[in-house]
């Protein structure tokens, strides 16, 4: 099995994964810094940074993108964690 590494830099967490998991999922699988609200993309709880990786992430959804432009206009690198897919090792970096 390949493995992928997501890495959460404010805590020095690094998780061990197979490819093509929700980011969620791997999230509610162990402790992690990442808080979620709705799950659906609707409220903007789970805005996280990506500071490498971010080609390894499934496309953004119509409903995380009209969020994200709320939330963090002008930010390539804003995606919402539940609605990302990981497919490759991906660096998670606060929002602020």
């Amino acid at each position: 099995m390949n493995c992928i590494d997501i890495c959460f830099e404010e805590q020095e967490i690094t998780i061990q994964s197979k490819p093509h998991c929700s980011l969620m999922q791997i999230c509610d699988d162990h402790p992690t810094p990442i808080f979620f609200g709705c799950r659906e993309a609707a409220c903007g709880t789970c805005l996280i940074r990506i500071s490498s990786g971010l080609e390894n992430l499934s496309p953004v959804t119509p409903a995380e993108r009209e969020l994200l432009d709320v939330l963090a206009p002008n930010h390539v690198d804003a995606r919402l964690a539940c609605q990302c897919i990981v497919n490759g090792s991906i660096r998670i970096a606060a929002f602020n």
